[in-house]
C-alpha cells in the first residue's frame, strides 16, 4: 500500500516544523512516498536571485550563500554533529556547485536555463526532513523526479506531467515501512532539461505520483483546513467543506481558490485516487479532520460549494456589427494565441462580439500578435480592468434559482455584472465584473447563498 504524503513549504518554516513533519510521516502504516516543497520563502528568494531584470553576480553570490547557511543552521539544530556530516556536505555540494553554473550566465536568458536555482529549495528541505526521519530510525531515502523520471509534455508555457512517459525508470516501492522522498516542483523535458511546474507544483508532482504508484491516498499537508465556501481571509463566515468530488475542486483551483496547483486533479480522477486535504497546524495524524476530495463527493451537500475570484483575468474582445458569421474567425483567433504559448481560459461569443479571457500577463503579447483591427476592420480592444467570479457546486447548471438568487443580491447591492457564463461546466458558473468591485460581489454572492446556514463538519472515511 502507497500514500503519498505532501508538505506544502508555507508549513515547513523552521526546526519545531520539520520534527512534526517527520512525526506525521511516521504515523502512516506502509510504505510513505514524501513530497517536499520548499521551505517558506526559498523559492521567492531564489527565483528573485536569477531574475534577468535585476541581475547582480554579487547580489545572487550572497543570497545562495546565505540560504546555504540558514539551511546548515536548521541541520545542525535537527540532528546531532555526528550523525549530519554527509548532509552538510550535500548541502553545500549543491549550493556551490548551483553557484558556481549560475555565475557563467549573463542575461539575458530563457528561464529554463536557470530552473535548477529555484528548484535548490526543494533539494534542500528534502535533505533536512531526510536526515531526521533517519535520526528517528526510519529507513528513508531520497529519489530524484529524474530518476523516476517525472517527464514534461515538451512545452515551455503551463508545462504538464506525461504520466505515459514517467516512471520508466523505477518500479513501484515494495518495502512496508520504507519512506522514499521526492523534491517536488520540477520535472524534466523530453530533452533532458529541467521544467517547473509553477507555484503550487509540488501538489502536482504528489499527484503524478500517486498515479505511477497506484497510491491509496494522495494527502497534502496545508496551511489551511481544506476547501472553504470561500477565502476566510475575506470571509470569516467561510464554511470549511468536508466533501467535494473532483470537478468541483478542479473548477475552484481554475478559477482562483489558490489551494491546489490547477493540474492536481487529473491524475488522480483517472485511477480514482483520493485526495485529502489536511491542516498541518491543527492535525497530527493521518485520521486527523480533513476535506476529501473523491469521484462521489457529497451526494447530499449544498448545490452551491464554494465561490472562488481572481484578479487575473484579460479580456480580449473584437468587436463588428457581424462577426459571429464570418466562418473560421475564432480558430483563427485562438489558434495565433495558442501557437505564442498564451493559455485561453474561457471564450464567450454573440453576434457582434467574440471576448476571450486569458490571464492578465499575456495582454501585452496577444496586443503584438493581433493589433487593434482585426480582419475587416472589426476592432480589437484589451481590457486588465475586469476580475472573474465563479460560483462551484455539484448541479449548479441543473438546479432552478441558482442564478437568480445570485443576480438579485448583486442587484440589490448596485454590483453591475459585464459578462455571464454557465453551461460550459455542470458544476460551475462565472460572472465579470469590475476589478474594484470584486470583494464586494464575492461577500454579496457568498452571504446570499451561506450567511444564515450552520453546518456540522464530519469527515467522511476513504473507502
Amino acid at each position: 500500500m502507497n500514500r503519498i504524503i505532501k508538505f506544502g513549504g508555507s508549513v515547513l518554516t523552521d526546526a519545531d516544523s520539520l520534527y512534526k513533519a517527520a512525526t506525521i510521516v511516521q504515523a502512516y502504516p506502509g510504505h510513505r512516498i514524501v513530497v517536499c516543497s520548499a521551505l517558506k520563502g526559498v523559492t521567492s528568494t531564489l527565483c528573485q536571485a536569477v531574475s534577468s531584470h535585476d541581475w547582480d553576480p554579487i547580489r545572487i553570490r550572497d543570497i545562495l550563500i546565505s540560504e546555504k547557511e540558514k539551511h546548515l543552521d536548521l541541520l545542525h539544530s535537527l540532528v546531532p554533529p555526528d550523525r549530519n556530516s554527509r548532509t552538510e556536505s550535500e548541502i553545500t555540494r549543491l549550493v556551490e556547485e548551483a553557484l558556481t553554473k549560475l555565475l557563467m550566465f549573463s542575461p539575458p536568458f530563457p528561464p529554463e536555463e536557470t530552473a535548477f536555482v529555484p528548484l535548490l529549495g526543494e533539494r534542500l528541505s528534502s535533505l533536512l526532513l531526510h536526515s531526521v526521519l533517519k535520526a528517528q530510525g526510519s529507513d528513508a531515502v531520497i529519489l530524484l523526479p529524474e530518476e523516476i523520471p517525472l517527464v514534461t509534455d515538451g512545452k515551455s508555457a503551463y508545462p504538464r506531467i506525461d504520466l505515459l512517459l514517467s516512471g520508466t525508470l523505477f518500479s513501484t516501492p515494495s518495502g512496508e515501512t520504507s519512506v522514499t522522498l521526492v523534491p517536488g516542483f520540477y520535472a524534466l523535458h523530453p530533452s533532458g532539461g529541467i521544467r517547473l511546474l509553477g507555484r503550487g507544483g509540488s501538489d502536482y508532482t504528489a499527484a503524478a505520483l500517486g498515479f505511477l504508484f497506484n497510491a491509496e491516498s494522495v494527502d497534502l499537508w496545508k496551511d489551511v483546513a481544506g476547501f472553504f465556501s470561500g477565502d476566510p481571509r475575506e470571509l470569516p463566515g467561510a464554511l470549511l467543506k468536508s466533501h467535494l468530488n473532483y470537478e468541483e475542486a478542479a473548477e475552484l483551483s481554475y478559477y482562483g481558490a489558490h489551494i491546489l496547483h490547477p493540474e492536481t486533479i487529473p491524475p488522480l480522477r483517472v485511477k480514482k485516487i483520493p485526495l485529502r486535504l489536511f491542516s498541518f497546524k491543527d492535525s497530527s495524524t493521518p485520521e486527523s479532520q480533513h476535506t476529501l476530495i473523491d469521484q462521489a463527493g457529497d451526494p447530499g451537500g449544498d448545490i452551491i460549494t464554494g465561490i472562488a475570484s481572481t484578479d487575473n483575468i484579460g479580456i480580449i474582445t473584437v468587436r463588428g456589427s457581424d462577426v459571429g458569421n464570418e466562418p473560421g474567425i475564432l480558430a483563427r483567433l485562438t489558434g495565433e494565441l495558442t501557437c505564442s504559448g498564451i493559455n485561453i481560459k474561457s471564450v464567450l461569443t454573440s453576434q457582434t462580439s467574440i471576448n476571450i479571457l486569458v490571464e492578465a500577463g499575456d495582454l501585452d503579447m496577444a496586443h503584438r500578435i493581433l493589433g487593434e483591427e482585426g480582419s475587416s476592420g472589426r476592432a480589437v480592444v484589451y481590457s486588465d480592468r475586469f476580475s472573474l467570479v465563479s460560483l462551484v457546486g455539484n448541479g449548479i447548471n441543473s438546479a432552478p434559482g441558482i442564478a437568480a438568487r445570485a443576480f438579485n443580491a448583486l442587484a440589490e447591492k448596485k454590483i453591475p455584472v459585464h459578462m455571464i457564463c454557465a453551461g460550459a461546466s455542470p458544476v460551475s458558473a462565472y460572472f465579470i465584473v469590475e476589478r474594484p468591485l470584486c470583494r464586494d460581489a464575492v461577500r454579496t454572492v457568498h452571504d446570499a447563498f451561506f450567511n444564515t446556514r450552520e453546518v456540522i463538519y464530519e469527515t467522511p472515511a476513504v473507502h
